[in-house]
């Protein structure tokens, strides 16, 4: 049900439509909401938690927003509202504001009371945080202490002060690292005057960390997540596809041109060119590899620029096994292809050196871009082939032409 992306809303639940909505994406939601009235869509949206409230609501305009939070609780709402001014990408664009927070000064009784009170909404007090009078973060309490200590105990006597909370600004990496470092269920944001604003839990991070990293897995290709609904604009996917498409195609131009340069090898050893197809998309391959273990590990926050040698050293002894093994292998079939043992070198010399710059093309085109501080994931995949494409053709045709006595 729930993948059915033409379900009507109205044949379900009211819970059953927010479990959908959890899981449609962006033009699913714009086309199920195209003709519903934002007092409908309030009350179906309207329950949700506030950071699955907010990834609904900047689907649509900002006109429509205002229409939708006026139908909403009011106190809700203006919460609602201030998360949608934080970058979807930060801290406080990925908070909930549904959260356990006490002043310092209440009792243990007070807070169970309270908890008891609102379990039926929230389904977020893993940790119970403790404020002082002007909502700064001062500790923790752990739910052990909660139940064994007595109920009149303040809670400034038992709360736990070394909290690790995270800024409203960190980006969603950062927070991320944070998670893996201290594995907790839920962090506190704040804000310069340590005020706490919201919690991310480890499911909220989770699920964002996975968006972005399809998203970018997708965009390599060189579209958007947007042009993977047939029901997407025209426009918006000859948009997004165009540019790119574009500036490949004078990519393939130059491979071609180095293929004509060479004419003449390819005319005297026409076997040059059967393995010219097989090398190219060996090293294609070979890049693309690379490329999509760097674009996933910065998407994931694994890696980072600073880690630059390190993925070079990595990639040198990776590129230089599998550039021998290929290479052995493709000499071998091209020597009992044409019994000539120089074509066979030929073969393999153009594969470990097609292979070996190809994987090091892979990887250096993302951390180029991420240094420049431009997205590692934009169209990355089709500029790769065409590079160890050219690259192939090149090396290959430049070593026959050298050998071209011998090999013929």
């Amino acid at each position: 049900m729930t993948n059915d992306k033409n379900v009507n809303l109205k044949n379900l639940s009211v819970q059953e439509k927010r479990d959908f909505l959890r899981s449609a994406d962006s033009s699913q939601i714009k086309k199920i909401f195209r003709k519903v009235s934002p007092s409908e869509i309030a009350e179906i949206i309207g329950g949700l938690p506030s950071d699955e409230l907010v990834d609904i609501l900047e689907v649509f305009p900002k006109s429509q927003q205002t229409e939708i939070l006026e139908n909403i609780d009011t106190e809700k709402a203006r919460k609602v509202s201030q998360l949608l001014l934080y970058g979807k990408d930060t801290a406080g664009g990925m908070m909930a504001v549904e959260f356990s927070a006490f002043n310092q000064n209440v009792t243990i009784e007070v807070v169970i009371d309270k908890i008891r009170k609102d379990s039926p909404d929230t389904n977020r007090a893993f940790y119970i945080y403790v404020v002082d009078d002007m909502n700064r973060l001062l500790g923790v309490i752990s739910l052990r202490d909660l139940i064994t200590k007595p109920p009149q105990t303040v809670i400034r006597n038992i709360l736990k002060k070394s909290v690790v909370s995270v800024p409203h600004i960190l980006d969603r990496e950062a927070t991320a690292n944070f998670f893996q470092k201290y594995n907790f269920l839920a962090i506190p944001v704040v804000d310069e005057k340590n005020c706490i604003l919201g919690i991310i839990t480890a499911d909220d991070v989770s699920r964002a960390v996975r968006q972005e990293a399809t998203e970018d897995l997708i965009r390599i290709t060189g579209i958007s997540s947007d042009d993977l609904s047939i029901d997407a604009p025209l426009t918006l996917s000859l948009k997004k596809r165009l540019p790119w498409l574009v500036f490949n195609m004078f990519l393939d131009v130059i491979a071609v041109s180095v293929v004509a340069i060479y004419q003449g090898t390819i005319q005297a050893v026409v076997a040059i060119a059967v393995l010219m197809p097989v090398i190219s998309d060996m090293s294609g391959n070979t890049g693309f590899q690379g490329l999509t273990l760097i674009v996933r590990g910065f998407a994931l926050g694994k890696i980072s620029t600073k880690d630059f040698w390190k993925i070079f050293r990595r990639q040198s002894i990776l590129g230089l096994i599998t550039g021998i093994v290929l290479g052995l292998e493709v000499a071998l079939l091209a020597y009992l292809w044409k019994w000539n043992p120089y074509f066979g070198l030929v073969a393999g010399a153009a594969m470990f050196c097609s292979i070996y710059i190809a994987g090091f093309v892979g990887i250096m085109i993302p951390l180029f871009l991420k240094f420049i501080k431009v997205d590692p994931a934009v169209a990355t995949g089709p500029v790769l082939t065409t590079i160890t494409d050219l690259t192939g053709f090149f090396i290959t045709l430049s070593l026959a032409t050298k050998a071209i006595d011998l090999i013929k």
